[in-house]
Order: structure tokens, then sequence, then C-alpha cells
């Protein structure tokens, strides 16, 4: 699947402004989420998340567990969606058009990231 939006939708609340696919339970402890990205150019980034707190109209404000990564080489762990709280960061080699796994682990509070 590519998650790709060209232009930004219209929308009906304050959403992200990156596109985002939510799936689970804020609830759920003890997980493990995986994804592979493709990253096009040196302006493209991708992100996996655990313990995402809103959803919906809500989803700017989310907190949790972000694992992000740039066609820039860097890597960043976020405690927000919008990368601004950034708990731990560092540089990556990172060629376009290479697809990388992105996998973060998240046992109670403890998270492991994989690159």
């Amino acid at each position: 699947m590519k998650q790709m939006v060209p232009t930004r939708p219209i929308t009906w609340c304050n959403d992200a402004n990156q596109a985002i696919t939510l799936i689970g339970n804020i609830s759920w402890s003890d997980m493990q989420v995986a994804v592979s990205v493709l990253l096009e150019s040196n302006n493209t980034s991708a992100f996996v998340a655990t313990s995402v707190s809103n959803g919906g109209c809500d989803i700017a404000q989310a907190t949790g567990v972000f694992f992000w990564i740039s066609g820039l080489g860097t890597w960043n762990i976020t405690s927000d969606i919008e990368g601004k709280k950034v708990l731990s960061s560092g540089k990556a080699t990172i060629s376009q058009g290479v697809w990388y796994n992105l996998e973060l682990i998240t046992k109670v509070q403890l998270h492991i990231f994989y690159l």
C-alpha cells in the first residue's frame, strides 16, 4: 500500500499535517508494530507510533511514542505527533529509493526501536 496525498484535502476539523492511519486501541500494551517505508526523496519522511492518545479531529494534539525517519538521514523519537517534543535523535545512512523497515516494540514503559 502506498499512502500518499499529493495535495492537502479539505478538512472539517483540526487534523494532523501528515497522512496517518490508526489501528488498534490506546489501552493496548506489550505490542510490536512494523512498517516498510520507501523514502523517495530528501524531503520525505515516515513514522511508526504506539500508544497514540487521540484520533479523528483531535489527532493534531496526539501524544504517544513516535519513531520518525527522514530522507535527509535523520531519525527522531518524539512524544507528540507534531515532532516537536524530541526524546532522542540521531543520524542514519539513508538512500532514496530503498525500502526500510521501521519497528517499534512497546512493553509496559519500555520502548525498543529498530531501523
